[in-house]
């Protein structure tokens, strides 16, 4: 990866299954919403970089929206919004575009899902 950050907010937290766990490298561990959407998680690089992709490892997120700032500020962009299919039982691994966003900041907003409740396991970020 090359790079670092910190989950500095998220709409839902239940301390068994924080947010922060979405950078966590180990497996066992993921970010639990409540039944509540749309719910929100902002992440905060330590440097601005250049990210072509972000890879979402999630269970049960029907449809999310990623936005970035270059710099410190709340002014994002919207850089995309896709639908997930549904995965069965399967965890589901969706690859967002990013297109060389300069990004300081990430927003991730699960807008619907397939169940009350959504588990995202890994926010992965891509820069080729």
């Amino acid at each position: 990866m090359g790079f670092s950050g910190r989950v500095i907010s998220a709409t839902s937290n239940d301390e068994r299954f924080p947010a922060k766990n979405v950078l966590n490298i180990k497996d066992n561990n993921f970010w639990l919403t409540t039944g509540i959407f749309p719910q929100c998680l902002i992440i905060s690089l330590d440097s601005k970089t250049v990210l072509n992709s972000l890879k979402l490892v999630s269970a049960c997120v029907k449809s999310f929206m990623v936005e970035t700032a270059s710099d410190d500020t709340t002014n994002y962009q919207t850089t995309v919004e896709m639908n997930v299919d549904i995965g069965g039982n399967q965890v589901q691994i969706t690859k967002c575009p990013l297109n060389g966003a300069l990004c300081k900041r990430i927003k991730l907003t699960i807008l619907n899902a397939y169940d009350h409740f959504v588990a995202v396991y890994k926010v992965i970020f891509e820069q080729n």
